[in-house]
């Protein structure tokens, strides 16, 4: 299983976090690879589109994706 973590920017520390999902991934789940994404960063929600090829690059090497957590 190829998992994606994608980090819109809206959580400060969510490199952190991402860098312990990951680590727990591959050692306590045993995904054979984690993809890492960055993009849309967004200010009074106006998000910047990411563009096509962009995104089609990150979803071609995955199979599954965490796109966002909520609080």
């Amino acid at each position: 299983m190829r998992v994606g973590i994608w980090d819109n920017f809206l959580w400060a520390n969510f490199g952190r976090f991402a860098d312990r999902l990951e680590e727990l991934l591959r050692t306590d789940i045993g995904v054979a690879r984690v993809v890492r994404f960055a993009g849309a960063e967004t200010t009074s929600n106006n998000w910047n589109r990411i563009s096509d090829t962009d995104w089609n690059a990150f979803v071609t090497q995955i199979d599954t994706a965490i796109v966002g957590l909520g609080a």
